[in-house]
């Protein structure tokens, strides 16, 4: 289960954007992992069940504490940002992207996230999420659209295609 902590950890956090909330629900992802480990069937990857259980419990904990989340990401988006783009450097750029990521919704986030970050397939994507890949495609063209409009408002002399 180590080998899980820092991606749950880092996964969990961008849904629910509050370290502490992060902190508990990684906590709960692993007691319910632990708890329901007979049940693995094998038809997917063990990784793509854990990250699926993260995300219900994420949303679950997100709806149940309803808290809004803002601060605290600057050190987090930098790590994770720096994963899949290697190639920017400026910070201004970076704080940039991690503002328009608020205005995505969790679902939309999500999305982004596990294709993104993650590095997930689509298929892969709608699996965790339980989802259709249709449904997955939406949200990921809507995510998509909204970081272009932000980035377009904070960058209006960049065309961002």
């Amino acid at each position: 289960m180590n080998a899980y902590k820092k991606t749950i950890y880092f996964y969990v956090l961008r849904i629910v954007k509050n370290h502490d909330l992060a902190d508990d629900v990684s906590q709960l992802v692993f007691i319910k992992v632990y708890k329901n480990l007979k049940q693995f069937k094998g038809n997917s990857s063990f990784k793509t069940w854990v990250l699926r259980i993260a995300t219900n419990t994420s949303l679950t904990e997100l709806s149940k504490n309803k808290r809004h989340q803002h601060d605290d990401l600057q050190e987090t988006t930098l790590h994770l940002i720096d994963g899949f783009q290697d190639n920017v450097v400026e910070t201004n750029f970076k704080n940039a992207v991690d503002k328009t990521l608020d205005y995505l919704s969790p679902v939309q986030r999500m999305v982004f996230t596990l294709r993104h970050i993650h590095g997930k397939s689509t298929k892969e994507t709608s699996h965790i999420m339980d989802c259709s890949e249709g449904h997955i495609k939406k949200q990921l063209f809507l995510a998509i659209q909204k970081i272009r409009v932000h980035l377009n408002k904070l960058y209006p002399d960049h065309q961002w295609s």
